[in-house]
């Protein structure tokens, strides 16, 4: 079966190791200086110049401890994470700085995601005629068809093609075609949204311009840094024969795993092994339908704007278990807090308010409704809510998590002054809507295995989150990218503000 005619101009944009470039900036280090963002004692992204120095992404999940690290790279420079205190007063660490005890704060990835949002925004203002769907904190689709079409049609087509190719060979790139020219068109123009992102906000992105979501993702990372691939429809199948079937976007996991057991390693093993009905002994009608296609190239995915997030969470995970009921309120207290600081945050961007709150532990889950209309008497409502459900939570505790759901908008929307006194600071991200930043790089879509000194095990899949702060931000990323609907749709296989403090709250009003 031959390749779908390409009908759409699909970029994925990807910024490069971004949480290194927002702290090169905050902190004036020049690119050639090798930096690594660390979180506690593990590091969550290390930049280009650190990877000349022999460093990877192997370095997370290794079990080398900083001082290691900082013996095999002396010029490495390390950046910990912004870090929220109990009264919600947030730290920002000069390099080599760390906090001085991670079980009286959580981390916070505002930052990120403040700098995120600025890069979304160039994305959305660069044309009326561009669809932009955010896949994670550090990746957008982008549909460029349109757009493409207009140029087209008026005949601006350039000459050279702005980036290399993801496969290789002389097969005919510089013919005068239909496609040739809709693809030069769609890759003049990603390249110049890109270099407008590095002219605007200093950050570097690449991209992979393809005929849709999947293929765009697939080849977006081959160029890094700040370069650009393009697939041409005929070198779909040469393509498709080259690469794992667990590197494509939804086959990373236990379905690919799946179809891994069967035998082969690539989606052209899969067209050469079986036919659809092969597929369709061993997976539903749909995954085999979805599979088949997939292995072709083909995807039909939209590039859509996904809207505001479902919900909101904060979370804590313990290094040592919390074993009295104090304990456990104070940190509840801080969560309630936190999110009710996002709320406002929420509620300024969106107009509305969440009307359920959900409590998580260990074997517990509990669920209580709250009235978000009078933001004023939100706060106390967080922490009696949160404190009555924390009855249930089982001692010793390992980790607590609240989350805010169930969105309804706001009956008297707050007016253009009311949010010019709400608070100014940036916007500090949900933990559970923030990112992995290892899993959206350039080296790995999916989740990987963590080593952790502190336990000596080696920490996967769902346990991450559980385990320590450290590990659930290495899980945020997946959140998001199911938050966003960033993964294809397909069936399942078969089973073969002025802020305020703490103390404010408990203390009497004059």
């Amino acid at each position: 079966m031959a390749a779908a005619a390409v009908s759409r101009e699909v970029a994925l944009v990807d910024l490069d190791c971004f949480y290194c470039q927002v702290e090169q900036k905050r902190l004036g280090i020049p690119r050639e200086v090798p930096v690594a963002v660390r979180q506690w004692d593990g590091l969550v992204a290390i930049n280009y110049a650190a990877r000349a120095r022999g460093l990877s992404s192997r370095h997370f999940s290794s079990a080398q401890t900083i001082a290691d690290l900082q013996r095999q790279c002396p010029d490495l420079v390390l950046v910990h994470t912004d870090t929220t205190d109990a009264d919600g007063v947030t730290t920002s660490y000069r390099p080599g700085e760390r906090p001085v005890s991670k079980d009286a704060c959580k981390v916070n990835l505002g930052r990120y995601r403040q700098a995120s949002g600025e890069v979304m925004a160039v994305l959305c203002a660069f044309s009326p005629l561009i669809s932009v769907e955010k896949a994670s904190i550090d990746e957008a689709f982008l549909d460029v068809t349109a757009l493409v079409t207009a140029r087209v049609a008026a005949g601006d087509v350039p000459e050279a093609w702005a980036g290399r190719f993801a496969v290789d060979g002389d097969d005919g790139r510089q013919g005068s075609g239909d496609e040739h020219a809709r693809m030069k068109v769609a890759a003049d123009v990603v390249d110049a949204i890109r270099r407008r992102v590095f002219d605007e906000l200093g950050f570097t992105c690449s991209a992979g311009v393809a005929g849709n979501k999947t293929l765009a993702k697939l080849i977006s990372g081959r160029n890094k840094p700040f370069g650009q691939t393009i697939l041409l429809q005929d070198d779909v199948p040469l393509l498709m024969a080259s690469v794992k079937l667990t590197s494509i976007r939804g086959l990373g996991r236990k379905l690919g795993q799946a179809l891994c057991a069967l035998g082969p390693a690539t989606p052209a093993d899969v067209l050469s092994r079986f036919t659809l009905d092969g597929l369709a002994e061993h997976f539903s009608e749909g995954t085999a339908q979805w599979i088949w296609d997939i292995c072709h190239g083909m995807d039909e995915d939209p590039v859509q704007e996904k809207g505001p997030p479902r919900s909101i969470m904060s979370s804590k995970t313990f290094s040592r278990a919390l074993g009295t009921r104090q304990a456990l309120n104070d940190w509840l207290t801080r969560l309630a807090l936190d999110i009710f600081n996002r709320i406002e945050d929420d509620c300024n961007q969106f107009q509305r308010v969440p009307t359920l709150l959900n409590l998580s532990s260990r074997g517990v889950s509990r669920s209580a409704p709250i009235r978000g209309q009078d933001l004023e008497a939100l706060h106390p409502q967080l922490v009696k809510a949160s404190l009555d459900m924390g009855e249930h939570v089982v001692l010793p505790c390992t980790g607590v998590s609240l989350r805010v759901s169930s969105f309804t908008a706001l009956i008297q929307p707050r007016s253009k002054i009311d949010m010019f006194f709400a608070r100014s600071d940036p916007v500090q991200a949900p933990a559970q809507e923030e990112e992995d930043p290892a899993a959206g790089n350039e080296d790995h879509d999916q989740p990987r295995p963590f080593y952790c000194g502190r336990c000596g095990r080696t920490i996967t899949g769902d346990d991450i989150a559980t385990h320590s702060d450290y590990h659930l931000a290495l899980a945020l990323q997946s959140y998001e990218k199911r938050e966003l609907a960033g993964v294809p749709r397909r069936p399942s296989a078969k089973r073969p503000r002025n802020q305020r403090t703490i103390s404010s709250f408990f203390g009497t009003r004059s």
